[in-house]
Parts: structure tokens; C-alpha cells; sequence
């Protein structure tokens, strides 16, 4: 099953819109596709993305971990077991799906977590890593070959 990892190179980059674009390109192709936030950064804990995938891509997405959740769990050195936890997430989202589009999380300066946890995310899952970047951003590519580069020596290729 290939996997694809779709990452911000910023905030407000249009990451929920690529992410769920991606996914319905590919069910127009007649591939099954399996979607999951794993990790909700909203207060209400569900995720646009997630009530997205449900109501417009009609794909049981699984609910995501509050950060409320994972950021002590980050603190209290359980990062494995939370890893191991959000592959869970994302082998019960690509049960009969030939692809899984796997939203990360946007960079949040509050929570300096989230750049680390996108990179090892994606290398538990072994994903194909997806960069989005806001071309109206002066140095729209320097981000991207950034971000890029992050992944890449994380052992990602970038698709």
C-alpha cells in the first residue's frame, strides 16, 4: 500500500485543502483511498479535515488524538507509545484502501512539537512526504527545499 504524508512548509498554506484534494483526484481514478488526521490541533478535537473526509469524501476517517492529549505525553517522554498509537490511528484508516493520504500537523509556534512529530510520523509509516507551500510567500521555495531537506534526512522521499 503506498502512503502519502502531506506536510506544511507554514501555517496557512491551504494544508487541510491539498491534503483532502489529493484524496478525491485519487478516488476520481477509481483508487480506494483511506484518509486520517491523526493528530487534531482544533479545540473541539475532531478536525475540520476529519468531519471534511467523512462528509465530502464519504471515508470513515478515524477520530484523531487531541493535542490536549499528545503534548504531555510528548513532555513525559512517552513518544514511542504515542507513535505506535497514531500507526494504529492509521492502519485502522487504510483497512481496504489501495493509498492513505495522512494530513500532518501545521506549524504551531505554541507547540514546538509538531515539526518533530510530522517527521517521525512520517518515517514510522515509512510515507512518501508531500510538501505544501504558499507560493505567494516571498521565499515560498527556500521553505519548500527546507522542509524538503527535513525529510529527506529523515530517510523520506519527497513525492
Amino acid at each position: 500500500m503506498q502512503t502519502f504524508f502531506i506536510t506544511p512548509t507554514r501555517r496557512e498554506v491551504g494544508l487541510t485543502s491539498v491534503a483532502l484534494g489529493v484524496v478525491r483526484s485519487l478516488q476520481r481514478l477509481g483508487i480506494k483511498v483511506g484518509f486520517v488526521k491523526p493528530v487534531a490541533q482544533d479545540e473541539t478535537g475532531t478536525g475540520r479535515s476529519t468531519l471534511f473526509a467523512r462528509d465530502i469524501c464519504q471515508i470513515e476517517s478515524p477520530q484523531p488524538l487531541p493535542m490536549s492529549e499528545v503534548v504531555p505525553r510528548v513532555a513525559g517522554g512517552q513518544v514511542d507509545e504515542l507513535l505506535e498509537d497514531i500507526l494504529s490511528l492509521c492502519m485502522g484508516a487504510a483497512k481496504d484502501a489501495d493509498v492513505l493520504v495522512v494530513e500532518g500537523l501545521h506549524v504551531d509556534p505554541a507547540h514546538s512539537i509538531t515539526s518533530r512529530l510530522n517527521l517521525d510520523i512520517a518515517r514510522s509509516l515509512q510515507a512518501e512526504v508531500v510538501v505544501v507551500a504558499d507560493a505567494s510567500v516571498e521565499d515560498a521555495i527556500g521553505e519548500a527545499r527546507v522542509t524538503a531537506r527535513q525529510f529527506s534526512n529523515e530517510g523520506r522521499n519527497i513525492a
